[in-house]
């Protein structure tokens, strides 16, 4: 098991944007500024990278994440679920 202290290595992966309801970056920002210490964000193909946050700015949620197959994935897909993520759930979230 790792360090309790340790940040948890994300990457975001952001969708095309082609119908969004709600401002992905605005509510990206918003979030890692709750988290705060607790992650540490790295580039999409870093391999150190943990978890990759899908952040799909519709329900559609057409990003394509095969390239991070192998990593944990978490899909958010509204305000409220990027709004709700907590790192340490980990898994293959939606919302």
């Amino acid at each position: 098991m790792g360090n309790i202290n340790s940040k948890v290595k994300i990457a975001i992966k952001y969708c095309g944007g082609c119908n969004p309801e709600f401002d992905r970056e605005e509510a990206v920002d918003e979030m890692l500024s709750r988290l705060g210490q607790t992650v540490e964000v790295l580039a999409l193909d870093d391999p150190a990278v943990e978890m990759v946050v899908a952040v799909q700015g519709c329900p559609v949620s057409c990003a394509d994440l095969d390239a991070h197959q192998g990593k944990t994935i978490v899909t958010l897909s509204s305000r409220d679920a990027v709004e709700q993520f907590q790192p340490q759930g980990g898994g293959h979230g939606t919302g």
